[in-house]
């Protein structure tokens, strides 16, 4: 008898058991079908839905870039060689080349670069007159002894210092609250100033071209030696003034300092490459974005009238002021672009978040999440 209530009590025992591991089993289940569906939501709200903030106002991409650029005509990929719109692969270097420093980068000797530097506005001032083309000059006049309001010469983004208060020097910006909290001299001031004028175009172009051994397949040595020793204080000064105004955001705006905030790029008549979206690439010029998404989908299509069939635009998902280059909008030469730009050589991880999105005129906007990462 006492054997016989020993096996029923272990057997009720055993079925007890079974029974809560069913019910606990059932409860993990429904509770890690919830976190999947939640976080397919927020995967879905990221990837197949991106948003941005405008103007304070929670707003879907799709919807900027149907009412923004829905209406534009559409250039057809391949069309004309020569077409500015047309899409080439996008080309960056290796993860490795961010390690190397700037030094390397600009062709010249180490010592011959710091007697440049130690000579200051007058080295960036014989750099341009040496290898500037006429629009490098005409900037390089106006930001080194021209006044805010002086300049009625249009560009494609607009005119030199628009909306800003008239009768403005480069002493000016350089006696600016941000400028002397970064300890920028002169030459901080006007190679910054100078960046961001049409000249970018040729203080870029020498620091993607020049010097460094994973481009050497695709780099022109007739090229490589025109372009060689072009801007190297220029480029040095503003690389060391980008590092320096992060301090900006650590002091003056302590309340975002450690807040995430996106910021954009967007690229004309490039399209992103396999090597690029698995690995990664490191920028060689001065990498240029905006918090503001208009432009950069403005610059993407070129600031024309007719765009290409493709566009490309990274959002750069940053944590920190730790993560992110200097805001240029004290002293831009067009504040409204509010730019922020990083300084040679930043390297951009992929996150894994890609989104295709495409406007009623066809053109179709590649749009790709990283996060930056500076070079030491």
């Amino acid at each position: 008898l006492c054997d016989s209530i020993s096996r029923t009590q272990t057997f009720t025992i055993v079925l007890l058991s079974f029974n809560l591991l069913f019910v606990s089993t059932g409860l993990y289940c429904i509770g890690l079908a919830i976190y999947h569906a939640s976080s397919l939501i927020a995967l879905e709200d990221v990837v197949f839905g991106v948003h941005t903030v405008l103007d304070g106002k929670r707003v879907a991409l799709q919807d900027l870039i149907n009412e923004k650029f829905g209406k534009m005509s559409r250039v057809k990929t391949g069309e004309a060689s020569s077409n500015k719109y047309v899409a080439a692969e996008l080309r960056m270097g290796k993860p490795d080349d961010s390690a190397l420093g700037i030094v390397p980068l600009l062709g010249v000797d180490e010592a011959e670069l710091y007697q440049g530097m130690a000579q200051g506005v007058s080295a960036i001032v014989n750099e341009f007159e040496r290898a500037g083309t006429e629009d490098d000059l005409y900037c390089l006049s106006y930001v080194l002894h021209g006044k805010t309001g002086s300049d009625t010469r249009t560009f494609p983004n607009g005119t030199l210092d628009e909306g800003r208060p008239a009768g403005l020097t480069l002493s000016d910006f350089k006696q600016h609250q941000y400028a002397r909290l970064a300890h920028l001299s002169d030459a901080h001031v006007l190679a910054l100033r100078l960046y961001t004028t049409a000249a970018f175009k040729s203080l870029n172009r020498y620091l993607r071209t020049f010097n460094v051994p994973s481009r050497s397949s695709h780099v022109n040595c007739d090229e490589a030696e025109t372009v060689k020793k072009k801007f190297p204080v220029t480029a040095c000064f503003i690389d060391e003034g980008l590092r320096r105004l992060r301090v900006v955001e650590a002091n003056i705006d302590r309340a975002n300092a450690n807040k995430s905030i996106d910021l954009w790029r967007g690229l004309n008549g490039v399209r992103s490459s396999d090597s690029f979206v698995m690995q990664g690439g490191t920028e060689f010029g001065v990498l240029s974005t905006t918090r503001s998404v208009e432009v950069a989908l403005t610059y993407s299509l070129g600031h024309g009238d007719a765009a290409a069939d493709e566009a490309m635009i990274l959002k750069l998902r940053t944590d920190s002021f730790l993560q992110r280059g200097a805001s240029l909008g004290f002293l831009s030469a067009f504040p409204a672009e509010d730019e922020w730009c990083y300084p040679p050589l930043t390297f951009l991880m992929p996150t894994g978040l890609r989104h295709k999105i495409c406007a009623p005129s066809g053109t179709c906007f590649d749009v790709i999440e990283v996060v930056p990462i500076l070079a030491a």
